[in-house]
């Protein structure tokens, strides 16, 4: 985890030297340094390449070896692919989810294109390759000269321009054997999460390309199609791409006018052609580049006739409203946010007193809590992020926040609590079991059907959260009777790809803000590990707190509306050490306990569970969990700042190291007003050196009377900005709890 100096020179000098060569126009000499670093070409496991480079690199280029999760990548490390099938292969499977083809393949076995007419134009372009240039012909290459530097001038300006723009979902049309990744460096700066190529020569194939100094993965699909047939993809046509890439565009082959306008705005489009570019561009669009590129004649035996060497190329924008790389992300909370122009002031940080004096047994519980609970605040005052304000101004009360989006409808069936079971004979069981039953079969319908979401990705998306949710809900209240392990598998599963598609930037409206309580990096981005760009596709955090559920049908208390890391598409489930889960201030096993295992089900079992509560009320662990992982039940008052075998940031300490996945949640309360322990957990724990914590869901408690919370000493607002800075700042993955 790591990064070590001697690779962070490297990159820098490799990245220092493209930059140079770029700006000096010096493509051909830059090309070869490309190729010694850039992942081969691999989309239909054939390997393309320049002619100066020999076998031997080649097939090192392509040898697997697995990264460490958020590990900088070395030189001889990062070109690794991840697929549905063998390492180091692409697969004829859509990467990362493994259970849909590539778009033009035919289900289930995923091997021939499901088009008679693509499968003709293959087998014709296939023979004329090889009756013009024999063997050199192999594979379709039937225009080599478009493989020589001069002509691949033409995808380094393509790259240059949508790492500029920020571009995340591309569509780049007859890319043929010059596909966009070959000329991409993806790292921190641009990790783009989908690109998709089309041309009917592809054998159809997708895998998953890591950026480096940064834990996000490119999903890569080469997709035996044309422009004609597009449309029929309902992959496809559920996507939104921000970027459509055409190169070469011809008036035979590639997508006419009518193709280009068809797309969902906003979208931009990269268009070069030896043609009049008005044949192929849509009205009212925004020039953003235009330009006249003179290519050099290609060496003889490339091509037949005389190849076109004067390009044009123009950059388009199309809608209104359009999205820039930082908005196109699916968060609410952008990364270029500003600082409110009355923001609150932070007093400044002072030494802390650790070991704060932490006094035995009070007698009461509430006392020794709200004890323990004036030592956390005085940490977060300490650590500097005590803002002098009013929590209880009317202004910084967001309430409810977002406004509903989505119209869910069920209601929980008569007596359901969280943390209570029904057994058989209870009078509300039977009720509850149809219920179940039905949400159950209505979820599961969902799964894989892509063609439910074609015609209304919002709405089909806010029914699917709606019943899959009310399924897992109520099937967590039996005592006996529920459904298997793998039912519960899949409906978390179906659950989470529909709030992927429900939260996806096209389809939800995502309220935004200055921030009124601006943080130093410096003082928050510890304790953590970093995930950057990949915590732009958790779920949004609201105005207001809480969860999905809170904001639509006004449920104080949800524990389902999550996306953890591992359902994150590029996120890398290759774990070293331990899986554990922590849960501090459990309250039973049936609540926050047992649905963070079922959240994390469809991706692995926990090794270890801690559950740390004061009581013994309802811990009891259920066999079936005991036997999947290792549980510790620590009973007692954990605390903040102690130094002692009962402060959580020791604890972690001692129990764990940097190569573990350990997940945290943190909900520590005793009534509705006074002092709280988490915000000053929070300080604690991100002013640490180590980076130990890969996951919190945490509950900030503050000023809400809506939902009769009296915390005055943090509001609504400042809960938003805190979370929302450690996700934009740091690239935390942090959950606002529940």
């Amino acid at each position: 985890m790591q990064i070590h100096k001697f690779l962070r020179c490297s990159l820098i000098i490799v990245a220092c030297y493209f930059g140079v060569s770029i700006l000096q126009g010096n493509f051909k000499a830059m090309l070869p340094q490309i190729y010694t670093t850039v992942p081969n070409y691999v989309g239909d496991n054939r390997t393309h390449s320049l002619p100066s480079e020999n076998a031997s690199e080649r097939k090192e280029s392509t040898s697997a070896v697995s990264p460490q999760r958020n590990q900088s990548l070395s030189n001889s490390s990062w070109r690794v692919i991840q697929s549905c099938g063998k390492p180091g292969k692409a697969s004829n499977k859509i990467w990362p989810e493994c259970s849909t083809c590539v778009p033009g393949l035919k289900p289930p076995a995923c091997e021939e294109n499901e088009f008679s007419e693509l499968r003709a134009l293959k087998n014709h372009i296939f023979a004329m390759a090889s009756e013009r240039y024999g063997v050199k012909g192999a594979g379709g290459r039937l225009y080599p000269y478009l493989e020589t530097p001069p002509f691949q001038k033409r995808q380094i300006l393509a790259v240059n321009l949508l790492k500029k723009a920020g571009a995340r979902r591309i569509l780049d049309f007859g890319a043929y054997l010059n596909p966009l990744e070959r000329f991409a460096q993806f790292d921190h700066e641009w990790c783009p999460s989908l690109i998709v190529s089309i041309d009917p020569i592809y054998k159809g194939s997708s895998k998953g390309i890591p950026c480096r100094n940064s834990s996000g993965w490119v999903t890569i699909i080469h997709a035996p199609l044309s422009a004609q047939v597009l449309s029929q993809s309902s992959y496809l046509r559920s996507q939104h791409f921000d970027s459509l890439v055409c190169i070469g565009c011809d008036t035979t082959y590639g997508p006419k006018i009518a193709h280009l306008a068809n797309f969902t705005k906003p979208y931009r489009l990269f268009l070069e052609t030896a043609y009049d570019v008005q044949k192929f561009t849509p009205r009212d669009g925004k020039i953003t580049f235009s330009q006249t590129m003179e290519l050099s004649t290609p060496p003889p035996g490339t091509f037949v006739g005389k190849p076109y060497t004067s390009r044009n190329i123009r950059m388009l924008e199309y809608g209104t409203g359009f999205r820039t790389s930082e908005t196109v992300l699916t968060a609410v909370i952008r990364r270029s946010q500003a600082v409110c122009s009355d923001a609150f002031v932070h007093t400044a940080a002072t030494e802390c007193l650790f070991p704060f004096q932490i006094q035995g047994q009070l007698s009461s519980k509430i006392s020794h809590y709200q004890h323990l609970a004036g030592i956390a605040e005085k940490v977060w005052e300490c650590r500097g992020l005590k803002a002098i304000h009013v929590a209880t101004h009317p202004n910084l009360r967001v309430g409810i926040g977002q406004r509903p989006q989505c119209e869910i409808k069920s209601q929980l069936p008569d007596g359901f609590k969280f943390g209570v079971r029904w057994s058989e004979n209870d009078k509300f069981a039977i009720k509850a079991m149809s219920f179940m039953s039905k949400h159950v079969s209505s979820c599961l319908s969902f799964k894989n059907e892509t063609r439910r979401f074609a015609n209304d990705m919002k709405s089909e998306s806010c029914q699917c959260v709606e019943k899959c949710s009310f399924a897992w809900l109520t099937a967590s209240g039996f005592m006996t009777v529920k459904p298997s392990t793998t039912q519960i598998r899949n409906i978390v599963l179906t659950q989470q790809l529909c709030m992927r598609r429900m939260f996806s930037a096209e389809t939800w409206q995502h309220e935004s803000g200055c921030i009124k309580f601006p943080k130093i990096e410096s003082s928050i981005c510890g304790g953590l590990q970093s995930y950057g760009d990949l915590v732009n596709t958790l779920e949004p955090l609201y105005r207001g707190g809480r969860n999905l559920m809170f904001h639509e049908r006004g449920s104080v208390i949800d524990f389902v509306s999550y996306l953890p890391l591992p359902s994150v598409p590029g996120f890398n489930a290759s774990i070293e050490g331990r899986k554990a889960l922590l849960v501090v201030g459990a309250n039973g096993f049936f609540r926050a306990t047992k649905f963070l295992i079922d959240m994390y089900s469809p991706y692995w079992q926990f090794d270890d569970v801690f559950l740390f509560e004061p009581d013994d009320d309802g811990m009891k662990i259920p066999t079936q969990f005991r036997d999947a992982s290792k549980f510790h039940v620590v009973k007692g008052f954990i605390n903040v700042g102690g130094r002692n075998k009962d402060d959580a940031i020791i604890f972690i300490q001692n129990n764990f190291q940097e190569k573990d996945f350990v997940v945290v949640m943190f909900d520590v309360d005793e009534g509705i007003s006074g002092d709280t322990m988490e915000w000053g957990f929070l300080a604690d724990l991100t002013g640490q050196g180590w980076k130990l914590v890969d996951e919190l869901f945490i509950e900030l408690h503050m000023y809400k009377p809506d939902i009769g919370w009296g915390f005055n000493k943090h509001s609504s607002q400042e809960q938003l900005d805190v979370l929302s800075q450690l996700r934009d700042k740091c690239g935390f993955a942090v959950h606002a709890w529940p």
